[in-house]
């Protein structure tokens, strides 16, 4: 019931948090969710980060029984993501894989708590998951602002598929092999994990094509440019 309390609680901050952003700054909706998701990604990997460095850690000992701190990030991490869920179906931004990984998020970390174990593998997941966030919403930030061709919002977004590949494919892939090989996290955290991973995969399906489409075949348009002005 405890418990129960502190997701209501945080979920009650966070959406007090957006209104507070949005009326303060007269912002409209989007941008003031985007801000709220980058303070988010913010928090919960400081506090994941915090967690591995003072045990356990999560490529040794997973599986094992939650930390205090695993749980102030576990909560304050499912708070947001039934805010930032049902503010997603309200205002209609996401597509499907989006609110798949919210529902699987929210579901993954209220099973975790309700558990009261492999809090180690979840907070170091989450870390990882979010890290990749703030650079993806000041990606979004830089067009929105009309900086779209710029340098900086060009390396802003390399910086984020860079990010994203090392952290959530390379490390999560890491992360998922070893709660695979260890004994202690059930089968269902096991199962979880392994849907997290994949869901990273069809994220990076999606930002592969998109730099593919971006970078190299416009690349290789201004170069059958260049070839043609040299015959004509």
């Amino acid at each position: 019931m405890l418990l129960l309390w502190g997701v209501l609680v945080c979920a009650s901050a966070w959406t007090s948090l957006y209104y507070v952003i949005k009326n303060i700054f007269k912002l409209e909706s989007e941008w003031a969710c985007r801000l709220l998701t980058a303070c988010h990604a913010t928090i919960v990997t400081t506090l994941g980060g915090f967690s591995c460095y003072y045990g356990p850690w999560p490529f040794t000992d997973p599986g094992g029984p939650n930390t205090l701190m695993q749980i102030t990030t576990l909560i304050i991490c499912l708070g947001y993501f039934l805010f930032d869920f049902i503010w997603c179906i309200y205002h209609q931004t996401e597509g499907v894989t989006m609110l798949i990984h919210h529902a699987v998020s929210i579901y993954a970390i209220s099973r975790i708590l309700m558990k009261g174990v492999s809090g180690t593998e979840a907070v170091a997941g989450i870390a990882g998951l979010e890290m990749t966030n703030p650079f993806l919403q000041l990606r979004w930030f830089l067009r929105s602002l009309g900086y779209k061709d710029t340098l900086a919002f060009v390396i802003v977004e390399i910086s984020f598929m860079l990010m994203f590949f090392f952290m959530r494919i390379l490390g999560g892939g890491y992360l998922f092999y070893k709660i695979i090989l260890h004994p202690k996290p059930d089968c269902e955290s096991k199962a979880l994990a392994g849907a997290f991973y994949v869901i990273s995969w069809f994220f990076m399906i999606y930002i592969t094509q998109y730099f593919y489409a971006k970078y190299c075949c416009k690349s290789r348009l201004k170069e059958n440019e260049k070839e043609a002005k040299k015959v004509t």
